[in-house]
């Protein structure tokens, strides 16, 4: 997983070509701001269905579609 520490963060519209950044960027913070409500093995099961990067790449997809058709 990338290390975002010490890095400019400059928020924009994020593309397919984006999909590995936006996954390791919102499985890292969501794992930091919530692990410690959690069992760690029930966050690990849930961060990897939540943050899957097929899904995450469908739910672009279907995003731009959508966007596209308005």
């Amino acid at each position: 997983m990338k290390d975002f520490r010490g890095m400019e963060i400059t928020f924009r519209k994020c593309i397919l070509d984006d999909v590995h950044t936006l996954r390791d960027f919102s499985y890292r913070t969501y794992n930091e701001t919530f692990l410690h409500m959690n069992k760690p093995s029930n966050m690990k099961a849930y961060l990897e269905e939540s943050f899957n990067i097929d899904k995450m790449r469908d739910e672009l997809l279907n995003t731009q579609l959508s966007q596209d058709e308005s």
